[in-house]
């Protein structure tokens, strides 16, 4: 605990000096009205769980939300085993994996040791989502710090599955798509423009197959310097276009219609959305501001402004199942359930029971994706590379048959 130098004026108007340990400058002055005393001021002097204290820690690799989710469950081991929240966040600082966190963790604990709440030092920082803020918001008003932080640990650890297994069902077609694509232009552009020469060079009459790659190639090659423009063109938009927010939104929207690719999104969305605002519920957040962190909680921008549009709703005395049916974004299932806990007085219950059985569906429909896209992906890289080699055998044939 930190050692404060303070000062303090007694009943009679006599001031007085003094040094003093305590959590927060807030128990410093309960300890001095114990002593019939008013503080006036007070400084950290010292810091006894840090002896030899070291400047504050800096790091290149930036913290991350792994990060904070290990501290989270150290900080509800610690104070659930009885050690205070000043020496478990000095602990948190000194067993931080990145030097970055470890000076976001002693910046904590500085203001925290200041006066300020734990929750308003989190705040301060942008590394910790603004779910964690209002879960540690609710577990010092309800004296459960150790148990919402438990939670909020659990909750990032899910967050992070689910974004595994959403880029995992995605990696290895985008991956196999890039591959194919790099060697169906190294084809066309370095070696059938060669082989073309070598099968022309007797004037023979070629294939049809032969030639409709011969004219290909040389259509693409001819214009090679246009078309790389527009794709990076394109791709420049796109990046472009996510940065300006209505049309982020407009490209959010159309990813949902998309087969296969939005279904996975709206599964992702809906047991995020569903898990987070049970969690925060539970916890005692009110309502308005647990439909705003769980919607800043979500990466699709069409999503997230169908919850604002809820919290609008909700703001409005209205409920709050009609608005999450509305635009179709979350799965029928979500409103539906949200309706009987509206009835039933057991929303956040029912908002897990909801995470759960997506968080299911999504896992065995990422599972039925990766089972179904790698055959497609390799006849589609079949075909390109035979259809190569059969135009050049049949044109090898043709000719030595001339």
């Amino acid at each position: 605990m930190p050692t404060f130098s303070f000062t303090a004026r007694d009943t009679a108007g006599r001031w007085h000096n003094g040094t003093q340990i305590a959590d927060t400058t807030s128990a410093l002055a309960s300890l001095v009205r114990a002593r019939g005393w008013s503080l006036v001021k007070a400084d950290v002097t010292d810091d006894a769980d840090s002896a030899g204290k070291k400047p504050r820690r800096r790091g290149i690799r930036p913290a991350t939300s792994f990060d904070v989710e290990m501290g989270a469950r150290m900080l509800a081991n610690m104070l659930d085993g009885g050690l205070t929240l000043m020496a478990a966040l000095k602990t948190c600082a000194d067993q931080a994996r990145r030097p970055r966190m470890a000076g976001i963790w002693d910046d904590v604990h500085d203001r925290v040791a200041g006066g300020s709440s734990f929750g308003d030092a989190l705040g301060q920082h942008r590394v910790f989502p603004k779910m964690v803020v209002q879960l540690v918001h609710a577990g010092e008003q309800s004296g459960m710090l150790e148990t919402v932080l438990l939670r909020a640990a659990e909750q990032l650890e899910r967050n992070r599955n689910l974004w595994v297994t959403v880029v995992s069902a995605l990696l290895y077609p985008v991956f196999t798509a890039v591959v194919a694509v790099a060697v169906g232009a190294y084809l066309t552009i370095s070696v059938i423009p060669e082989i073309g020469q070598f099968l022309t060079a007797g004037g023979h009459k070629l294939p049809a197959i032969t030639e409709a790659l011969l004219a290909t190639s040389a259509f693409i090659n001819a214009y090679l310097v246009p078309i790389t423009i527009g794709l990076v063109s394109i791709v420049a938009a796109i990046v472009l276009g996510y940065r300006y927010k209505p049309a982020a939104k407009v490209m959010d929207h159309v990813q949902l219609k998309i087969p296969v690719i939005g279904k996975l999104l709206r599964l992702g969305a809906t047991t995020t959305f569903a898990r987070g605002m049970g969690m925060l519920l539970e916890a005692g957040v009110p309502m308005i501001t647990a439909l705003d962190t769980s919607g800043n909680m979500l990466k699709n921008r069409a999503i997230s402004s169908r919850v604002q549009k809820a919290k609008m709703s909700v703001i409005g005395g209205n409920s709050l199942h009609r608005p999450l049916a509305a635009g179709g974004e979350f799965l029928p299932m979500l409103p539906r359930m949200v309706a009987v806990g509206e009835e039933t007085g057991t929303l956040s219950n029912v908002l897990d029971k909801v995470a759960d059985f997506h968080d299911q569906q999504l896992q065995s429909y990422v599972k039925r994706i990766t089972l179904m896209i790698e055959p497609v992906m390799t006849v589609v890289v079949g075909f390109m590379v035979g259809f190569v080699y059969l135009a050049f055998f049949m044109a090898i044939y043709s000719i030595t048959s001339a």
